[in-house]
């Protein structure tokens, strides 16, 4: 048996229109498994084939999630996987700390923090009463440790505080997770991304890459590997754990 199958196995991707959760649900359906993506960014919902399902919802209203979830039931099966994805970048996300708005501060929670709490509770909780699954949440070296604001300087973007705030606490909630539902099967990780490269100017991706000890950013495609990992009975006594795929950055 290959314990890096996904055979048959339906996953919740939220944030599935996004550049990860495009790259998650092709890695998914690569190792047979099927896929449900959540995203507001559709313009509406559709089946795409047999594996494959896009729900237009917003992640941040209650009644739209438990909706999506009997969809889903209905019409492809029940949940094995969840990859909370989902993130967001309102209007005066990259200003400063001194100029930053509580609207904004509350948006980014929304759905990074929120959203990320409400898909666990309903697709989670069904795990739970099922006795297996896994849950992947996606974290950022922000929410492990300090931004380097040298590799900002002069750029007309940033690390803002609610993103670091709002990553951080998804770390926390993994490990809450993990030992709430240990007991029921359900395991619960975290995956943290360093930087992807994604068309960013040329002196940040040299700055960026100056800090890390691999020398360079991420491909898109290398989170797809720890995500099939955690997914998969490969990691199938892995709970609780952070996997940092970040080319060493963590560790200066």
């Amino acid at each position: 048996m290959d314990e890096f199958s996904l055979q048959d196995r339906v996953v919740v991707i939220t944030g599935g229109a996004g550049r990860l959760g495009t790259r998650f649900a092709q890695a998914v359906l690569r190792h047979g498994g099927r896929v449900c993506l959540l995203d507001p960014g559709f313009t509406n919902s559709e089946r795409v084939s047999d594996r494959e399902l896009r729900l237009s919802v917003d992640i941040t209203d209650p009644g739209q999630v438990k909706e999506a979830a009997e969809e889903i039931r209905r019409n492809m099966a029940p949940v094995f996987g969840l990859i909370n994805n989902a993130c967001l970048q309102p209007e005066g996300f990259f200003r400063p700390m001194e100029q930053y708005s509580l609207e904004t501060w509350r948006k980014v929670m929304a759905v990074n923090l929120d959203g990320l709490f409400l898909c666990s509770q309903v697709f989670g909780g069904d795990m739970a009463k099922r006795g297996e699954g896994s849950v992947v949440n996606i974290s950022s070296i922000y929410g492990m440790n300090g931004p380097d604001f040298s590799l900002y300087e002069d750029l007309s973007f940033n690390t803002p505080p609610s993103y670091a705030a709002s990553k951080a606490a998804v770390l926390g909630l993994t490990r809450y997770l993990a030992a709430y539902w240990g007991s029921c099967g359900v395991r619960v990780n975290a995956i943290t991304p360093g930087g992807v490269q994604d068309g960013q100017l040329e002196i940040f991706v040299n700055r960026y890459s100056k800090r890390t000890p691999l020398g360079r950013m991420a491909e898109k495609h290398e989170m797809d590997g720890a995500a099939i990992f955690l997914l998969s009975d490969a990691s199938s006594y892995v709970t609780g754990h952070n996997l940092a795929v970040d080319g060493g950055w963590s560790a200066w």
